[in-house]
């Protein structure tokens, strides 16, 4: 159920180019939904967009790979987005 309401929400801000930090962080939840439902190449396949995405948001900034990104360094994303 939970994978659904954020299904519907990275669709909606896939709609809005200003929102792909809110995107990447969006896909970067569902990828942990998907792993925890047992769903290894969906979660791998959100995990990868959300980690691209925010590579672009933050202009290459943080190169750190994907499987060591954590929830607060999509907030950090958002914040560098909004100033």
């Amino acid at each position: 159920m939970f994978s659904r309401f954020l299904q519907k929400a990275q669709v909606s801000f896939r709609r809005i180019p200003s929102q792909q930090p809110e995107l990447a962080r969006t896909l970067f939840k569902l990828s942990e939904v998907y792993e925890r439902l047992n769903k290894h190449l969906e979660s791998k396949k959100a995990l990868t967009e959300a980690w691209n995405i925010r590579g672009l948001v933050l202009e290459g900034l943080d190169q750190r790979p994907a499987e060591e990104l954590e929830e607060s360094h999509f907030d950090d994303c958002i914040e560098h987005w909004s100033r």
